[in-house]
Order: C-alpha cells, then structure tokens, then sequence
C-alpha cells in the first residue's frame, strides 16, 4: 500500500514537470524580423515632408524654428494632417524669403518639397538694379531738362548768373503773413457794394504762409517757359499776363524742379 502511494506520487510528479515544460517550450518567442524597428521610416500615421532648398536658409513651420538647412540638403519633418505655412529665409540675405503653404491630406507617405530661394534672390538683385538705373536715369532727365532751360535762356541773351539770379529772386521777394481769422465776403449794409456771389460773410481762418510781394514779369517767366504769351511786351519787369491757369500749373511745375521748393498759387482767401 505505502508502495503504491509512492508510485502515484511520482507519477504525479513527472506529469507536473512534463507539463512545465512543455508550456516554457510554447510560450519561448520566436525570432520575426517583421518586429524588428525600421528607423528607415516614417513614424506610424505621420507624413514625412522631405524639404530641399537651393540656398541655405533657416526653416521655420507655422512659425516654429527648424534649424538650419545647408544648400541642396534634405530637412525631413514629420506632419499630421493639416495645412501648414512653410517659411525658409536665407541665412546670406533675410529679405531673399519664402512662405508657402503646404497641404497635407495623408499619412505613411514621403514626398520632396524644393523651396526655389535662388529665384528670389536673383528677382531681388534684378529689382535693386532696376531701381539704381531708375533713379540714374531719373538724375540724368533732371539734369537734362535744367541744361535745356539753361540753353533756352543763353539763346534768350540771359547768361546762367543772371538765370539763377531769376530763379533766387523768386524766393527773396516772398513776404511772411502771420495767420489768424477774418471775415470773408460782405453783407447787406453795404448795399449795391455787395454782390451775391459775397454772400453770406463767413469767418475764415488762415494758417502762416509766404507770399510774394509782386506779380510774376514777363523775364522770369520767359526765362523758364522760353516764351513770352504777354500782349504788352518790351517791358521785362512788367507783369506777365494771357496766361491760363494751366499755363501757370506748367511754369510752377517747371520752377520746383529748378529750385528744389514747393511754390503755389494763393488761395482766395489767401
């Protein structure tokens, strides 16, 4: 009896173990090279943006510094879905600059973006030299159009002293008026002296301004026109008259390129 319960337990035993066993041989993993991680790609349901620029720049993505990306190198960055604004600025020059927006509507993929800075920079340096020969040749007209009044008046017997003297002469009789207020027009105690178009009187007030103390003569007035229109000639010093009021916007037009002020005519109540 004492044998036969020893027998049971060693059976018991030796099942025990076997059982063991084999559920340390099932369990034991297996080798799967599909587990192992691939640092080749993207990470899962991100869309990787391959970003190559032709000039080296600083990337920033909806504002957020990338870094540096040299010329003709691969900046990978990886994005969820969504609209995204793409900055890249030259690190050579700030203004040669790019800002796009890039659109991503799916994931698991790669795609190269090349950002064209060369074009920019080269569109800037066509504009900068366009400017320069724009103000060159806006120099060269100015200056040209003073030696064709010049010529004019040497053909006129009016040597360029007496000329520039015209012009300075201009400026030295404009008289100082302090401003203030006053009332315009007229009212009806002055009867028949009072004309409709002076009615009502109204206050009016004036600013400071200069004036000249005399009218326009018909030597200035040649002396940068080239012509005299006036109806009573062979008086220089006289006033210059049939004129029109386009005539005179053209001679002040003419007369602040050649001084460098702003002349105008007078108001009405000026």
């Amino acid at each position: 009896m004492k044998t036969l319960k020893y027998l049971i337990f060693f059976i018991f035993v030796l099942l025990f173990a076997y059982d063991a066993y084999s559920q340390n041989v099932i369990t034991k993993p297996t080798p799967d090279k599909k587990t192992t991680p691939n640092t080749q790609t993207s990470p899962a349901n991100k869309f990787t943006l391959k970003i190559c620029p032709n000039l080296k720049c600083r990337l920033k993505i909806d504002g957020i510094d990338n870094g540096i990306v040299e010329t003709d190198g691969v900046k990978k960055v990886y994005l969820n879905k969504g609209t995204f604004l793409i900055t890249a600025i030259s690190t050579e020059n700030p203004l040669d600059k790019i800002s796009e927006e890039y659109n991503v509507s799916e994931v698991n993929v790669q795609k190269l973006y090349k950002i064209d800075l060369l074009s920019e920079r080269n569109k800037r340096i066509a504009q900068e030299q366009a400017a320069k020969q724009t103000a060159k040749a806006d120099s060269i007209a100015k200056v040209e159009a003073q030696q064709v009044l010049i010529r004019k008046a040497k053909a006129d017997s009016i040597a360029k002293e007496e000329f520039i003297a015209l012009l300075n002469k201009i400026g030295t009789n404009m008289i100082f008026v302090q401003g203030g207020t006053f009332t315009m027009g007229c009212t009806d105690e002055q009867g028949s002296d009072c004309p409709v178009y002076e009615k009502p009187s109204h206050s009016v007030t004036l600013n400071n301004f200069y004036i000249s103390k005399y009218e326009v003569t018909q030597k200035q007035w040649k002396a940068i026109m080239g012509i005299n229109p006036s109806s009573f000639t062979g008086c220089d010093d006289c006033p210059v008259e049939s004129v029109s009021w386009d005539d005179v916007q053209e001679f002040i037009t003419k007369l602040n390129k050649l001084t460098g002020k702003v002349y105008r005519l007078p108001t009405e109540a000026e």
